[in-house]
């Protein structure tokens, strides 16, 4: 279950500013937020004009709607990995042994690095961890 999103005075806007690569890392931590977790790097701050998200963070950040529903299931897919390395208690180290790659990559991992993991890739991290992973498709609402 998702919570709402709200957007700060002039946060959508300037977030949407951001280039391509950081605009992402952002809307994954949103994403986190979303789904009740805490982001790996924010700050307090005050409040002011108040926007409240669409339900898809990266189409709020202005991607299209074919890089913001990869990147939602990008998201997903990272959390899913994040949530089992937290659950099970993993070093970096016994979690890089799990999946079979380098630590530093398990770094990338918890740390939102969206950009450095494809769906592909998740897939087969989650394989590795005992995991199914099912893909539902719908149709759009015209």
């Amino acid at each position: 279950m998702t919570k709402p999103l709200y957007f700060v005075g002039s946060a959508l806007e300037d977030l949407r500013a951001f280039p391509r690569a950081p605009r992402r890392e952002a809307g994954y931590q949103l994403d986190r937020v979303q789904f009740g977790l805490e982001p790996s790097d924010w700050k307090a701050m005050t409040m002011g004009k108040v926007t409240k998200s669409s339900g898809n963070v990266f189409e709020d950040l202005g991607f299209d709607a074919a890089e913001s529903e990869n990147l939602k299931l990008r998201a997903q897919l990272m959390r899913e990995l994040e949530t089992l390395i937290h659950d099970k208690r993993l070093t970096q180290s016994d979690a890089a042994e799990l999946l079979g790659i380098h630590q530093s990559r398990v770094s990338d991992l918890v740390r939102g690095k969206i950009d450095r993991f494809s769906i592909d890739m998740l897939v087969k991290l989650l394989a590795k961890t005992g995991r199914k992973v099912e893909i539902k498709v719908k149709r759009q609402v015209a």
